[in-house]
Order: C-alpha cells, then sequence, then structure tokens
C-alpha cells in the first residue's frame, strides 16, 4: 500500500524495528551525530525522537547514557506485527543497521524489504559502504547508505531542515523499489525453481 503521508508523525522521528546483533551492527556512530547535533544547537532535543522497537535491545542502553541521549533515545521493547508496521508508516526516517563485517558486503537485511512496504526514506548506517545495500538503495532512490560520522550528521541536517520547512520529509523512492515486492520477490524465485525442475 501506498503511504501517502497521511498517518506520518508530527516530531521528526528514526525508527528501527527487529533486533540488533552487538557483533554485527552498531548505532552508535547516529548517537554520535545526534549529539553533536543537539549540542551544535542544529536540532532542538524536543523536536527528534528514535525509537527501537524488537527484542534484546537493552546493551544499547549504555551507548544511549554515554552520549546523553536518554530524552530522544527509547528503547521500547516487542510490539505486535501489525503496531511494526504503523510505527514504520509514521515515522519521518527508518534506520537500518547495515553488518559490520566487510567480508559480507553482498549481505541484505530482509529488513530492507520490508521498510520499503512503508514506504518511508530508509538511513543505513555501518562501516561497510559500497556493498548490495547501498546499491539497491541509490538504484531506488529510497534511500541513502552512509559510513562517516560528518556524512551521517549532514544527511540528518538535510532531513531535519526538510521536516522544519514542510513538516515532513518526503519519500523519494522510485519504480524500481517494485522490483523488490515480496510479490515481485516471489515470482522471480517461482521462475528459478521452475528452471531448475
Amino acid at each position: 500500500l501506498m503511504n501517502n503521508g497521511k498517518h506520518l508523525s508530527e516530531g521528526f522521528t528514526i525508527t528501527y524495528t527487529g533486533t540488533v546483533y552487538p557483533k554485527y551492527q552498531d548505532p552508535e556512530p547516529l548517537f554520535k551525530a545526534l549529539h553533536e547535533l543537539t549540542n551544535e544547537g542544529i536540532i532542538e532535543r524536543e523536536e527528534i525522537n528514535v525509537d527501537f522497537y524488537g527484542r534484546n535491545l537493552n546493551f544499547i542502553s549504555k551507548t544511549i547514557g554515554n552520549y546523553h541521549l536518554e530524552d530522544i533515545v527509547h528503547i521500547n521493547g516487542l510490539v505486535s506485527r501489525d503496531e511494526v508496521v504503523r510505527k514504520q508508516r509514521a515515522s519521518q526516517i527508518l534506520l537500518l543497521l547495515s553488518w559490520n563485517n566487510c567480508d559480507e558486503k553482498g549481505v541484505i537485511p530482509a529488513k530492507l524489504f520490508e521498510y520499503f512496504a512503508a514506504k518511508r526514506p530508509v538511513l543505513s548506517i555501518g562501516l561497510c559502504g559500497g556493498g548490495e545495500v547501498q546499491r539497491i538503495l541509490t538504484e531506488t532512490s529510497a534511500g541513502i547508505d552512509l559510513t562517516e560520522i560528518p556524512e551521517i550528521k549532514k544527511e540528518i541536517m538535510n532531513s531535519y531542515s526538510e521536516f522544519k520547512n514542510k513538516g515532513r520529509i518526503q519519500y523519494r523512492g522510485n519504480s524500481e523499489v517494485e522490483k523488490y515486492s515480496q510479490i515481485e520477490m516471489t515470482r522471480k524465485f517461482a521462475a528459478i525453481l521452475d528452471e531448475i525442475t
């Protein structure tokens, strides 16, 4: 279903849904960027909200504390599938934490395709740029894959400025996104199985 913006959050929201794997995914670059942006007065603390929904997320609490972001970053625990979908579609930005093993740049998290269904801009953050996630986000114009703190700050600043001016962040995904829909991926998979048999 297309997200026409009617159900977007009123605040500047960044949302992550799912598990975070401590050895392979790291939200710290985002936290560092937010810490700097709020300290510099570029983003008003009361206007931004970062929500994590999922299981086993408590280990990031210490990092949140290290950057004094307890009033901005919230760990919400598990919610129902329907609620996850609602939160994704209401968010101004969806956060994807890319795999930090640079030998596995070909790994594409299933969450990316889930986010595509929400029709909201994707901000992918990880230590290893230039992999399949970056290629797909560039191809679809559905988001951006970043590795360095200055570029993360710049992207958040640009998004925040758009939000302040327009009250929402526009989704810019193009028709290539449809190639990655469940229906289209299932059709391709079925064709491959037919070929094999």
